[in-house]
């Protein structure tokens, strides 16, 4: 949680996404309480095309140039970083 609040001060107007299969405790407590908002996907989209999920070694160049081009062709990309700690 904490990590999530310093993401959010790095840059105003973040929006956090989380995902879960089931919810936890805090996070139902919170939708509940209106301070978290809490959507449940029951079917796929139509013509969905599968999640393609990449771990490639860190080149911020490369990651610069895929993040672009799936943005450019009006999709959605998602930059998992593993260690606050590693944002400058």
């Amino acid at each position: 949680v904490a990590q999530k609040e310093r993401l959010k001060l790095l840059s105003a107007g973040t929006d956090v996404l989380t995902l879960s299969a089931t919810p936890i405790p805090r996070t139902l407590s919170m939708s509940l309480g209106s301070v978290r908002d809490t959507s449940v996907i029951m079917t796929p989209p139509k013509m969905r095309v599968p999640v393609t999920t990449t771990c490639v070694k860190a080149d911020p160049g490369e990651v610069k140039r895929v993040i672009s081009r799936e943005l450019e062709r009006g999709g959605q990309a998602f930059y998992v970083v593993p260690r606050i700690s590693m944002i400058e």
